[in-house]
C-alpha cells in the first residue's frame, strides 16, 4: 500500500537518478565523437559523481533537503473556519480562504512560521472523518524536531489531541490514517480525555 507522501514527494527524494541519467547520455556522446579511449573516463566520472550525489542525499535526506512534509490529523465537531481561525488566533497562521466542493473542504494557507506552509483538510459531511492538516517545510531543523513543535503547537491552538503518522490513500475519497504518535492538549487533558 503506498502513502499518500510517497505519492507526492516521488519526484522530490534528490537528484541523483536524473543526474545520473544526464551523466550516462554525455558520456555516449563523448564515446560516439571522440572513440572508445574516452570510454574509461567517462565511465569512471560517472561512477564517482553518481556515488558522491548517492552520499550526499544519504547524509542530508532531512537536514538539507526541502519539501518535507508532516501528516497530523484530529476529530472534531467543530466547523473548518473555527479551526482555522484558532490557528490565527494562536499565531500560527496568517489570512486564509475555505474551498470546497461536493466532497471536501480545505485550506491552503501559509504559516506564520517561515518556510512552513499548511494544507487543512477534511470532508465536510462526515464530522468523524478525521481533520487532515498537513504541514510542509523547509529548513536546517530535523524531520524529528518540526513535528515536535508542530505537534505541540497545533495541540494547543485548538485545544485537542492532535495525531502524527502516515497516511495512506485507498482510492476515491478514501484514506487510512496510521498513528505514530499523539500530542495531548492540556485542555482535553483537564476535561478527562
Amino acid at each position: 500500500m503506498r502513502s499518500e507522501y510517497d505519492e507526492m514527494t516521488k519526484y522530490a527524494k534528490g537528484w541523483t537518478l536524473p543526474f545520473t541519467w544526464i551523466l550516462l547520455i554525455a558520456a555516449g556522446v563523448l564515446i560516439y565523437a571522440f572513440g572508445w579511449i574516452v570510454l574509461a573516463y567517462a565511465a569512471g566520472l560517472v561512477v564517482s559523481v553518481t556515488l558522491g550525489v548517492m552520499v550526499y542525499d544519504r547524509l542530508y535526506a532531512d537536514s538539507a533537503r526541502p519539501g518535507r512534509i508532516d501528516d497530523f490529523w484530529l476529530v472534531s465537531g467543530k466547523p473548518t473556519l473555527e479551526l482555522a481561525n484558532m490557528l490565527r488566533n494562536a499565531g500560527l497562521i496568517g489570512d486564509f480562504e475555505i474551498g470546497a466542493e461536493s466532497v471536501w473542504e480545505w485550506i491552503d494557507v501559509n504559516s506564520t512560521i517561515a518556510g512552513h506552509a499548511l494544507k487543512i483538510s477534511r470532508k465536510h459531511r462526515d464530522p468523524t472523518f478525521p481533520v487532515h492538516i498537513r504541514v510542509f517545510h523547509s529548513g536546517p531543523k530535523t524531520m524529528d524536531e518540526t513535528r515536535e513543535e508542530w505537534g505541540a503547537a497545533l495541540s494547543a491552538a485548538l485545544e485537542c489531541d492532535v495525531r502524527v503518522g502516515v497516511v495512506d490513500y485507498l482510492g476515491g475519497n478514501e484514506y487510512e490514517f496510521r498513528e505514530e504518535r499523539v500530542f495531548r492538549s492540556t485542555a482535553s487533558s483537564s476535561m478527562g480525555t
